[in-house]
């Protein structure tokens, strides 16, 4: 469907419909909390792109 006033769409919502229904349900979770990575992950991730020193 093209917005009333013209212009560009502002956002999208995604929804689905269960077999048989004729209802619509949201489709997407909320955002979960983004998590901090662990100082253990950080040390492996900096050697493993190439971020260090070595060679």
């Amino acid at each position: 469907k093209a917005p009333d006033d013209g212009g560009k769409v502002a956002a999208y919502k995604v929804q689905r419909r269960e077999e048989g229904s004729q209802d619509w349900i949201d489709g997407q979770a909320p955002p979960s909390k983004p998590r901090r990575p662990s100082p253990a992950s950080r040390v492996i991730s900096s050697s493993c792109f190439g971020w260090g020193s070595h060679r």
